[in-house]
């Protein structure tokens, strides 16, 4: 069985998503690259009670669009 360690991929970060349900899970991916990502239920996050749908960096600031698509 193999562990994940994060940072073990080059470029990769953290980063919280939040689901119209209010789910909160933790991801750790490479921005704009849909491989060497892993994700799970987010046990303690910085976003607060009742946080938005959508994405966020490590530190809980909101970001406009999923991290894993490209920009220009």
């Amino acid at each position: 069985m193999q562990e994940f360690i994060p940072g073990i991929v080059p470029g990769q970060q953290e980063f919280y998503h939040v689901a119209r349900g209010g789910a909160v899970t933790h991801w750790w991916l490479v921005p704009r690259r849909y491989s060497s990502t892993i994700s799970g239920p987010a046990k303690a996050h910085p976003l607060g009670n009742s946080p938005r749908p959508g994405w966020y960096d490590a530190e809980g600031h909101p970001l406009p669009h999923d991290p894993r698509e490209a920009t220009e």
